[in-house]
């Protein structure tokens, strides 16, 4: 177990040698946390701080329910071998100039909530979450890769799809309205749901790809949607009612 100093603030908190580091009782602010080998279980209801993360080797990370945690700069979860986590922990990037985001090679179990000024670009693998939020800086999908996202939520800050492909998987809202600007690049917006799916464009952009391939029906709503190319596979688009101009 390892009980911080209430108010303190640490150097590098490293953790390696195959234990299991059980974070309690305080909260946690610290320059860098470095994960070579072991387990990290972080206490329900805490919120840690960290300048970056890095993780390397065998390691584990279990995010409680009602956990925050916020990393300031680049965030590397690659060396994570799991990453799991309860309803309501959030993992918030809020660094500001350019960084990283390497989401790691399994799912992360939490919210991703993008703050603060900075780009934050997805580096090497998908992310693959229950949510995401925009509120303000901007976010780059990175290029070539497949995200899954259960929901998307923008209310502020910049969308850069790059040349990836982001998967809408659950019933949303997915509400970009919020976002200040947004970047089609080569990318691909695809529904996959087997419900009702809520979409909210951004108004006055063009989205490049916009697939339905899930069965479900995508219900547009509040704003028109301009879009370079729309292909429907399998499911339902679903324009009425909406009075709303659409231009494809």
């Amino acid at each position: 177990f390892f009980t911080p100093k209430l108010g303190g603030v640490f150097g590098d908190v490293k953790l390696s040698g195959g234990a299991i580091l059980n974070l309690v009782t305080n909260n946690l602010t610290a320059a860098g946390l470095n994960i070579t080998a072991g387990s990290l279980n972080i206490s329900a209801g805490r919120t840690y701080a960290f300048s970056s993360i890095v993780s390397a080797g065998a390691v584990n990370l279990n995010l409680n329910s009602g956990t925050g945690l916020t990393v300031g700069g680049n965030c590397d979860l690659s060396g994570f071998t799991t990453l799991s986590g309860s309803l309501g922990a959030t993992l918030t990037l809020a660094g500001n100039g350019s960084q990283f985001f390497n989401p790691g090679p399994t799912a992360l179990a939490a919210q991703v909530i993008l703050s603060g000024t900075g780009r934050y670009t997805v580096t090497a693998n998908p992310l693959v979450s229950d949510s995401i939020t925009i509120n303000s800086g901007t976010w780059n999908w990175g290029a070539g890769l497949s995200h899954t996202i259960g929901k998307i939520k923008c209310t502020g800050g910049v969308m850069e799809f790059g040349s990836s492909t982001v998967i809408a998987s659950g019933s949303g809202p997915h509400d970009f309205s919020g976002l200040s600007s947004m970047t089609a690049g080569s990318g691909t917006l695809r529904f996959t749901g087997t419900g009702v799916q809520n979409f909210i464009p951004k108004a006055g952009t063009t989205y490049g790809n916009v697939q339905i391939m899930g069965g479900g029906t995508v219900q547009l709503t509040t704003y028109g949607m301009t879009v370079g190319s729309l292909t429907i596979s399998s499911g339902t688009l679903n324009l009425s009612g909406s009075g709303l101009s659409h231009i494809v």
